[in-house]
């Protein structure tokens, strides 16, 4: 995959250089920065890798919610340089599957801190776009996060997306027998029938059991926040499903339902898929969109640990 971004450019120079006399190129992919392993492999305090991922894109409006959702789709890299720690990023750079390149860079004035809204996450601000992933040490993971990312912040329309990104579990490592419990977060956006659009974030938990290839999806505690400064629970949008997967095959998908309650909040379906990551299957990570109570909808992403 090749990057248009300059920001590429930057990422290298922290590691190797970018090209002398111009003749450096921001099209040199992914391939010129670290390949990513796990995050506790990454040369801190400061250090710089390309992870891949998986990503969705899609619209939103007032009036008429989340639409043209494109298939969860691997292809997505997230070239992240940290400056002081796992939980510090200066550079978060993201080309998604479908072309979109969301960017964020200290050095050019752009935000990358500790929400306001909702703990252990990191949100960046660039002009009108957003993005929240969640802090790595904070929820002890290793092998995989996400992003949840939106543009003209405020406006009333724009472009949506997520991705889950890390080091995937080959699909024979996945255990076979027992179960295994993981436990973490989730982060989405959810525009509700009136139009009104809104960052979350919930508990997650997901409960596999390897031998019959069935995992019980269960998000809860959703906090909902239109500004990213305060918050409001909303637990009609917590989360159920179970989702399976093939013999072999590292890919679980299957169907969720919100809890939904009242007008404006009814309840609402749809599909949810994702992936074990680690060595062996030690965490997990997905995406989900629902639909449903007129014009509503939520698209989001989730990530965790055993």
């Amino acid at each position: 995959m090749h990057f248009q971004s300059p920001l590429i450019c930057t990422l290298v120079l922290l590691l190797s250089g970018c090209g002398g006399g111009g003749g450096g190129s921001a099209a040199s992919g992914n391939s010129t920065l670290a390949p990513f392993v796990k995050f506790s492999a990454i040369a801190l305090p400061s250090g710089a890798v390309s992870i891949n991922g998986m990503s969705r894109d899609a619209s939103y409006s007032n009036g008429s919610g989340i639409a043209g959702v494109t298939t969860l789709t691997a292809g997505a890299a997230y070239n992240v340089a940290y400056s002081a720690g796992i939980d510090a990023p200066s550079i978060i750079d993201l080309t998604t599957a479908a072309g979109r390149n969301i960017n964020f860079d200290r050095s050019h004035g752009d935000s990358l801190a500790a929400s306001v809204a909702f703990s252990n996450t990191t949100l960046g601000v660039n002009g009108q776009t957003r993005l929240l992933t969640p802090n790595i040490a904070a929820n002890g993971w290793d092998y995989q996060s996400f992003g949840v990312w939106a543009t003209g912040f405020g406006t009333g329309s724009g472009s949506v997306g997520v991705v889950n990104f890390g080091a995937e579990t080959a699909g024979a490592a996945i255990p076979t027998t027992g179960t295994g419990s993981y436990v973490g977060v989730s982060g989405g956006l959810y525009v509700d029938s009136g139009g009104t659009a809104y960052f979350t974030k919930s508990d997650m938990s997901a409960n596999a059991n390897f031998g019959t290839r069935a995992i019980s999806f269960v998000t809860s505690n959703t906090q909902t926040s239109s500004n990213l400064v305060n918050t409001t629970a909303n637990t009609n949008l917590n989360m159920t499903g179970t989702l399976n997967y093939g013999s072999g095959v590292n890919q679980f998908s299957g169907n969720v339902t919100s809890t939904g309650s009242g007008v404006g909040n009814a309840a609402m379906t749809g599909t949810s898929t994702g992936k074990f990551y680690g060595p062996a299957a030690q965490e997990i990570g997905g995406t989900f969109v629902l639909t449903g109570g007129g014009s509503s909808s939520y698209l989001g992403a989730f990530g965790g640990k055993k």
